[in-house]
């Protein structure tokens, strides 16, 4: 995926936890696809990505509500889910990905700053890190 790419693509999982959580190496790449309705081959085709039917390496995901496009962030010039969103992926995810979730809360606990809004009047603003 290109870096900076839209923000209609956010990354999740365990490509998103290695920038803080670094437990674990390859994986598959989990990808939230904002599309009305969602056309998984336009988007997987927009991506490059090619069918499978078994073994997929990347995981197209359509979100059960409005709260995983809240708060993205910017890490390495590419999109990713926020934080709390990161976690609660992880932490239900399986393999290593609870392991990555844990670190995640450990990070979030460590850092409220850099998550935590003290004014609400601008959560659809991305945070950067």
């Amino acid at each position: 995926m290109d870096p900076g790419y839209r923000r209609e693509v956010l990354v999740t999982g365990s490509y998103a936890a290695r920038s803080l959580a670094p437990l674990s190496v390859g994986g598959q790449l989990m990808l939230y696809v904002q599309e009305h309705p969602l056309n998984v081959e336009a988007v997987a085709d927009e991506l490059g990505l090619m069918p499978v039917s078994e073994g997929a390496d990347v995981l197209i995901l359509r979100a059960k509500d409005r709260s995983v496009w809240q708060r993205p962030m910017m890490v390495g010039g590419v999109w990713q889910v926020g934080l709390s969103q990161l976690a609660t992926d992880c932490l239900s995810g399986p393999g290593r990905m609870p392991a990555e979730g844990e670190k995640i809360l450990e990070f979030m606990a460590a850092h409220e700053q850099v998550w935590r809004k003290t004014d609400l009047s601008h959560l659809d603003e991305p945070t950067l890190f």
